[in-house]
């Protein structure tokens, strides 16, 4: 599983410290964080553009 590698779990920490991505808040969501509202919408249309392979949430 994705969310269970080495690489995967540094690089959320990493995006996190950079404040790309928000603080865990302990239900298996990825938020996005303060610093993407910087990006530009070549970089907004980048990640929408993946979207359908990032993982589904977690059930339960």
């Amino acid at each position: 599983m994705l969310g269970q590698t080495g690489h995967f779990l540094t690089a959320l920490r990493f995006l996190r410290a950079c404040g790309h991505l928000a603080a865990d808040v302990g239900d298996g969501m990825i938020r996005l964080g303060p610093m993407v509202a910087l990006w530009s919408e070549r970089d907004v249309a980048e990640l929408r553009s993946g979207y359908n392979v990032l993982p589904a949430p977690r059930k339960g």
